[in-house]
């Protein structure tokens, strides 16, 4: 006999709307399932447009930095699994020994404020 998730939550888009606050400013990852154009990215770009204004930053989709508030949304079903993890780069260590390290893709921001939104994740490698 299998168990049920109780942990799962099903909601309609005006009470995620509610949610995305919380579970932002909480740093709490938020999964997001259902059928295809149902308004799950519009709603998370909705919060990111509010709260860039909110902080008084500049919203962008592909712009990083101090003054910019990213949505970085990454298409999962698009990228091969190394693909976000970078490229292989060998270094030797002080004992003589190799170790393997990985350069950054550049897809990831490193600075700034904002959200990654990984979309299609369940259709990911």
């Amino acid at each position: 006999m299998s168990k049920v998730n109780t942990s799962l939550q099903s909601v309609d888009l005006k009470i995620l709307k509610e949610l995305i606050p919380y579970y932002f400013h909480n740093r709490i990852p938020l999964y997001l399932w259902g059928r295809p154009s149902t308004g799950k990215t519009s709603s998370i770009r909705q919060f990111a447009r509010e709260e860039a204004k909110r902080r008084g930053l500049i919203y962008s989709e592909d712009h990083y930095g101090e003054k910019y508030f990213t949505m970085k949304v990454i298409t999962l079903s698009q990228f091969d699994s190394p693909d976000l993890r970078g490229m292989p780069e060998i270094k030797k260590t002080p004992g003589g020994g190799s170790i393997t390290s990985f350069v950054p893709t550049e897809e990831l921001p490193r600075e700034g404020q904002g959200i990654i939104f990984f979309d299609e994740m369940n259709l990911a490698d």
